[in-house]
Parts: structure tokens; C-alpha cells; sequence
């Protein structure tokens, strides 16, 4: 099936999810991007403390304090800049 007959189920474009801690600001996801189809297995790798988990967080509008995101992240067509529609579905 190509590209374009396939329903996107998740769509992250230019997420970014920073913390601003006391020695500064700590950048964990830095302008990722990437689509999830219906039916398909996505796996996020990488060594330890480089954004996979906060990633996902990101995702379900669960970063927590004192975390910022920003981006765009359009889930089963509802679109909401910081995932505050999000939530809403996640619950």
C-alpha cells in the first residue's frame, strides 16, 4: 500500500520538549519528527537519557514538571499545538 493510502494514526512534526533546570536549560527532544500508520509497530532506540521516553510522554501530553514542549503532534485527526486536545483522548 503506498504512502498516501495509508492513515496516519499519529503525526509528531518539529516536537521539541526542553527543561529548565538550575544549571540551565536541557534540551531532550530537539526538533523530532515522524508519522505512525495504522497498523504499524514503531520503535523508538537509542542510548540511555536521550529522549525516547520523554518522547513518548510528549505524545500523551505526560511531560512533567518543569517541562515545556512545543511543536505539533495531530492524533485520529484532532491537531492541538502542546497536545492539549490530547489529553482529552488519552483519558
Amino acid at each position: 500500500m503506498s504512502e498516501e493510502n495509508k492513515q496516519i494514526l499519529v503525526d509528531v512534526h518539529d516536537l521539541h520538549v526542553e527543561f529548565d533546570v538550575r544549571d540551565g536549560i536541557v534540551h531532550a527532544v530537539d526538533g523530532a519528527s515522524f508519522k505512525i500508520y495504522r497498523g504499524q509497530t514503531l520503535g523508538i532506540i537509542g542510548e540511555s537519557g536521550c529522549g525516547k521516553s520523554i518522547t513518548a510522554k510528549a505524545i500523551m501530553n505526560m511531560v512533567p514538571k518543569p517541562g515545556k514542549m512545543k511543536g505539533e503532534i495531530t492524533f485520529h485527526e484532532y491537531s492541538k499545538e502542546n497536545g492539549k486536545e490530547i489529553e482529552e483522548i488519552v483519558r
